[in-house]
């Protein structure tokens, strides 16, 4: 196994450490791929590079050029560990040799690999670094419970944000003045429960959070409007004064209709005594009037 470090600018002092772990593989073609595309800051990225042959050459920075070759026989376990740079050797046979060098993520810097002999270029690839994400859209807020006369129950709900910066969202941060009881401030899905006083004039501020950094924030305006009670509601409480209303009316004319029937009931005749409503008999004696003549 042969490790050889050349510098384009003169005076540049070079400490290589080497260990190669080498193992069997087939493959037909040169290869070259960036893990992952897209990094955090201070992430370790890797480069994946195949070439043709038994001979490889990285390409880093400031003209750094750093080649590895060897034998299937080597069955020494090396690498080139060169300033923020691990070059190891994955696969080694009479076709093809691989290579992996990893790194901790810097925006733009580009890295790239080619096989020597035969002489051909496989790929480049430049770092990006992750963006923060945007703003979380869509809030808005549920009343979940509103039966206590103090509280209500509400949950906050929003949409994540249209770029997330190229990576995963790790959380979104939920903060609301005045203070109020909430769940938790920090949170990874899209909603929150929030214990909130009745006629109070909330403000939210939801920013999102990945690897890069954080969202400006969003905000968002609530107030819970406290349960109107029954008795002045009109389609309650005023339906309930007007039925006891007419209960009173109805209870009312049915006692005089009863005492109506009770007094005529007294002073009618009943079977037993059916003589006790009858007109007096007026009873005409008839007089005989005899007038007599005196002769």
């Amino acid at each position: 196994m042969g490790v050889s470090v050349k510098q384009s600018c003169p005076g540049l002092q070079v400490g290589v450490v080497v260990v190669v772990v080498m193992m069997l593989f087939d493959v037909s073609r040169a290869q070259f791929s960036l893990s992952p595309v897209i990094a955090c800051p201070m992430e370790n990225v890797t480069f994946t590079c195949t070439a043709l042959g038994s001979e490889i050459e990285w390409s880093l920075p400031n003209g750094i050029l750093v080649t590895l070759n060897g034998v299937a026989e080597d069955i020494n376990k090396e690498f080139v560990e060169f300033n923020v740079y691990i070059i190891v050797v994955t696969g080694l046979n009479a076709t093809a040799i691989t290579s992996t060098l990893t790194t901790v993520a810097e925006n733009g810097v580009t890295l790239s690999c080619r096989g020597v002999d035969p002489l051909e270029t496989v790929g480049s690839s430049t770092i990006q670094l992750a963006d923060p994400p945007g703003q979380p859209v869509n809030i808005q807020h549920l009343v979940l419970d509103s039966s206590t006369d103090e509280v209500a129950m509400v949950s906050l709900q929003w949409d994540p944000p249209a770029d997330d910066g190229g990576v995963a969202i790790q959380f979104y941060m939920v903060s609301i003045s005045p203070l109020a009881q909430f769940s938790e401030s920090i949170i990874t899905t899209t909603s929150a429960t929030v214990t909130a006083d009745y006629s109070v004039r909330y403000t939210v501020s939801i920013v999102t959070t990945n690897c890069a950094g954080n969202s400006t924030a969003t905000e968002y305006i609530f107030t819970i409007c406290p349960p109107t009670p029954l008795s002045p509601d009109v389609s309650t409480g005023a339906a309930v004064g007007i039925t006891l209303s007419l209960s009173s009316v109805f209870f009312a004319l049915l006692g005089i209709l009863i005492g109506v029937l009770v007094m005529y009931g007294i002073n009618r005749c009943t079977p037993r005594d059916c003589n006790c409503c009858k007109e007096p008999e007026i009873k005409v004696e008839e007089t005989e009037l005899k007038i007599s003549s005196q002769q």
